[in-house]
């Protein structure tokens, strides 16, 4: 498969009625929290067994439940070796809290 047919199917699953479904199912499932940081109102769900041209048509991959996670946009930045346009989203995946619950920054 061409790498530019594979691109348009990609955008095709994505702006589909069925994986606009399990998203929101998959946000709901998790009360929108990020379940690599925590971060409320995360909307991204991103595939564990990354998608690819390979397997697009496996719906084992694409629409498994247990192949996707919730997470916030630094979060999905940070597991796709992407840089966010936003400082802040960047540095978000360095944060963690003490026993205390004190913000720490990891450096």
């Amino acid at each position: 498969m061409q790498q530019s047919d594979y691109k348009k199917r990609k955008v095709k699953l994505y702006n589909s009625a069925k994986w606009m479904r399990l998203a929101e199912k998959i946000r709901n499932k998790h009360y929108g929290l990020c379940q690599r940081c925590g971060a409320p109102n995360s909307r991204e769900v991103h595939h564990k067994r990354p998608i690819s041209p390979a397997n697009i048509d496996d719906v084992n991959i694409v629409y498994n439940e247990d192949n996707l996670m919730l997470l916030c946009r630094a979060c999905h930045n940070h597991m796709h070796n992407r840089k966010s346009k936003n400082l802040y989203e960047d540095k978000m995946h360095e944060l963690t809290f003490d026993e205390e619950g004190n913000l720490l920054l990891i450096e």
